[in-house]
């Protein structure tokens, strides 16, 4: 699909939508966007980690809740103080041609801060990431990003990762514990996307 018409579609939902080339301008993008004394949370992302987006905020002065970024605090107290953070900022798994956003979590604070809490949420996509529709979507969570994000964790016995279905993965290793589809910007919420003309993350 045409990210001119994808961008259009997401404008029509009411979500706001930018379009950069490169991670110097995307990262610049954000430092504008979130405020200097703002303060600013993110779920873990590959993609956001390419950009180096958490480190160039928290080196200009903003509070940055990442934990890896905060090593001497409780990861908890971490996840728990981004929900609420001025500004939250993800990736997605997928975000299809109707404009939907399709993310599974594990620990779930990623998908909560995405529906609820701060005011603010910034989405963050390579053009890798746009898929024809839901069930596409799906199949690229299961094929692509579980199977990376898995490696990363070194979850290395999980199905995704040995090649076989995707199914019955140990409770201590299932990354996959709750599915979200986000339509429409939460009612309480302004909400940005931001579509990078590259291939970033997983």
């Amino acid at each position: 699909m045409d990210v001119y018409e994808l961008s259009k579609k997401l404008e029509s939902k009411g979500f706001k939508v930018f379009y950069t080339n490169t991670i110097a301008e995307t990262r610049g993008l954000l430092t504008e966007l979130i405020g200097r004394t703002d303060t600013v949370g993110a779920g873990g992302s590959a993609t956001l980690d390419e950009i180096g987006i958490g480190e160039a905020l928290k080196e200009r002065g903003n509070t940055v809740y990442i934990r890896r970024l905060m090593p001497d605090v409780n990861p908890d107290e971490v996840m728990k103080k981004a929900v609420f953070a001025d500004w939250f900022l993800t990736s997605t798994n997928a975000l299809t041609e109707d404009g939907e956003f399709v993310n599974v979590d594990g620990n779930c604070n990623r998908i909560a801060s995405m529906l609820y809490g701060g005011k603010n949420t910034v989405f963050v996509l390579g053009v890798n990431k746009i898929v024809k529709d839901v069930p596409s979507a799906l199949e690229r969570i299961r094929t692509v990003a579980a199977k990376k994000n898995c490696l990363r964790f070194g979850y290395l016995s999980n199905p995704c990762v040995t090649g076989g279905d995707c199914k019955d993965c140990p409770k201590d290793t299932n990354i996959c514990h709750a599915t979200s589809i986000i339509t429409l910007p939460p009612r309480s919420k302004t909400v940005y996307v931001v579509i990078v003309n590259k291939e970033l993350g997983y």
